[in-house]
């Protein structure tokens, strides 16, 4: 007989989402960073700027933390309140951690930012925890026993932004290479679509890694982790890193493991290298357009 699952494995799983919550907000600032150079310092928009885009960060992922607490419903002795008490310190971290990728120490500006942007997650957290004891996610009915994948589903496919943008793989199928047949890459990139729209998440970090270890030629590499040390700025170095050890760890996971007495099904938020994965494909973009 299989063991139900209890509040502990609650706050493991949320524990996931909010790490990797944590993790897309400082690539958040990363890219942003990038994107201003050595204007970062003294440009005044640069914290509204980067907040922006945390915000829009942490409102995905706090439906997706939702989402994730959704299944737990009718398998954990426990209601919907209590579930929302044992992972409230979580998201409340989760929230503050995200805001203070704002400030960083990169502009003045950016603590008045920061205040305001830290005391509105606040609130988000807070509403969303009530609207989930009321047994509602962004609006939408929560039936007992839904999956993750199946809440996805029921908000319809304009829900989320593809996995692969459509400016990237439009860019990839541009290419005229004499050198590299791109074939292959734009098909694994489909898939990638096809498959997360399906919310088939095993699949996502089996082809992440197979478009990881089917790049490195295109940068003069035999192995990613030469493209990782070799190529680009700290910023693009700190991103591969991430998408090399992550994706790989998961995908040999998700293809080797064996039977267990209890599983956690992956959600889209466990994988979520998109960010860092859409960065790889802009650079490859940058050096076959040349």
């Amino acid at each position: 007989m299989f063991d139900k699952p209890n509040k502990d494995d609650v706050v493991g799983a949320i524990a996931a989402v909010t790490d990797n919550a944590c993790q897309s907000a400082a690539n958040d600032r990363r890219r942003a960073i990038n994107y201003y150079g050595q204007t970062v310092h003294l440009d005044p928009k640069f914290p509204r700027h980067l907040a922006e885009a945390i915000e829009e960060t942490h409102r995905r992922w706090l439906t997706e933390a939702l989402e994730v607490l959704a299944r737990f419903i009718g398998q954990v002795d426990a209601t919907p309140k209590d579930l929302t008490a044992c992972v409230r310190p979580l998201l409340t971290k989760m929230a503050k951690t995200m805001a203070d990728e704002i400030r960083g120490e990169t502009h003045g500006k950016a603590w008045a930012v920061t205040t305001e942007y830290a005391a509105s997650f606040g609130k988000r957290v807070d509403h969303a925890l009530r609207e989930f004891e009321l047994g509602r996610i962004d609006g939408v009915p929560v039936e007992v026993g839904t999956s993750a994948a199946t809440a996805t589903s029921s908000r319809g496919p304009t829900s989320g932004p593809d996995y692969v943008s459509m400016e990237r793989l439009q860019g990839l199928r541009a290419i005229k290479s004499l050198d590299f047949d791109l074939s292959k890459l734009i098909r694994l990139c489909e898939e990638l679509n096809s498959n997360y729209s399906a919310g088939n998440f095993f699949s996502i970090a089996i082809l992440v890694r197979a478009i990881v270890d089917h790049v490195p030629p295109i940068f003069s590499a035999s192995k990613f982790e030469e493209v990782r040390a070799n190529h680009g700025r700290r910023s693009f170095k700190e991103q591969m890193d991430y998408l090399d050890k992550s994706s790989r760890k998961m995908a040999d996971e998700f293809l080797h493991g064996q039977v267990r007495r209890k599983e956690v099904l992956p959600t889209s938020a466990s994988i979520h290298f998109a960010p860092a994965l859409d960065t790889l494909l802009g650079e490859v973009i940058a050096k076959l357009a040349k």
